[in-house]
């Protein structure tokens, strides 16, 4: 439950689905409208049973399914324009690197995909079965930018360790429906592990880091957009004048106004002697 109220701090909502067909990017293709038939695809569908305790939903094999979502305050421009340059910040340390892979136009559609490297400490636990206490995995991510819906679309997966374990990730980024000046973002995620003897304890853990990471990120990515558009208001705090600093000030005040005072009356007395 640690990593859910993390999530409820950063604004994230996590919900359960009695049902869901997961469909992820892998190989082959799938009719899903936000994704062009160009990318590879693969449709998975898994019958699930509610957990509304914990928020999840979890699969007759094990598998288990995340969905969160929570509002950016700023245009959908403005996120969509920030995406791509969400790392490095100081939440996302554990990425170490990105790579574009391959970029085109087709239509109002810019399609991406790139290639990150991150890295995330093992648990003691997991040290015997990795050989290790951390590790470097490959990421691929690929993104539809899809200017006449103002949609984004991602769909991540990790190449590597993948029977250690497997995450696919699918985020959309659209307009939020109540404020057009906002825009929200719904992120969908399965996790499972094939490790015979293992597959249970390490889809847990990694449900429970995918958690925490999605407030990591969620914090980093604001920490990004605020520095890209700051606010047009900007705060400035007023430090509190001490006791003698405001002595000092009314003492200067007095004096300015009783020379101005003398000035005036100067001034009235010479042009009445002029006329």
């Amino acid at each position: 439950m640690e990593g859910r109220n993390e999530l409820a701090k950063s604004g994230y909502q996590v919900t359960a689905e009695p049902e869901f067909a997961a469909t992820t990017l892998l190989n082959g293709k799938n009719d899903d409208p936000d994704n062009p038939d160009h990318i590879p695809t693969v449709k998975r569908e898994c019958a699930c049973r509610s957990d509304k305790s914990h928020g999840y939903s979890i699969t007759i094999n094990r598998m288990k399914f995340f969905t969160g979502s929570t509002i950016f305050s700023y245009a959908w421009d403005q996120v969509a324009i920030g995406f791509w340059q969400r790392y490095p910040n100081p939440n996302s340390k554990h990425v170490l690197t990105e790579d574009v892979l391959s970029r085109e136009v087709i239509g109002n559609k810019l399609i991406t995909r790139r290639l990150l490297t991150k890295t995330n400490p093992v648990p003691r636990w997991g040290e015997r079965i990795v050989g290790g206490k951390q590790r470097c995995v490959c990421i691929v991510e690929e993104s539809v930018v899809d200017l006449d819906k103002k949609t984004l679309t991602t769909y991540t997966r990790n190449v590597g360790m993948q029977r250690m374990m497997s995450i696919e990730e699918k985020c959309i980024y659209e307009v939020n429906p109540d404020n057009s000046k906002f825009t929200s973002c719904q992120k969908m995620a399965w996790i499972e592990s094939s490790l015979y003897g293992f597959s249970r304890a390490i889809t847990a853990f990694g449900f429970e880091r995918f958690k925490k990471n999605t407030a990591k990120a969620f914090k980093g990515f604001e920490h990004v957009l605020e520095k890209l558009y700051p606010s047009e208001t900007q705060i400035v705090e007023q430090v509190p004048l001490s006791a003698c600093s405001k002595g000092k000030l009314k003492d200067k005040a007095r004096k300015a106004k009783e020379i101005a005072k003398e000035k005036a009356t100067r001034s009235i007395l010479n042009s009445g002697q002029v006329s």
